[in-house]
């Protein structure tokens, strides 16, 4: 079963950094990307 997660962070190259150092790992999986908290807890509560 894959590790799902979430990154968050308001800065595109942030989070462009976090995507390529998880993408490392095999089993995880990138469920969302999200600019900020609201954002995040929209596609949660989906």
């Amino acid at each position: 079963m894959p590790v799902r997660y979430l990154i968050v962070d308001d800065e595109l190259p942030g989070r462009s950094n976090l995507r390529l150092a998880m993408g490392a790992h095999q089993d995880w999986q990138l469920v969302a990307e999200c600019a900020s908290a609201a954002e995040a807890r929209t596609v949660l509560a989906s």
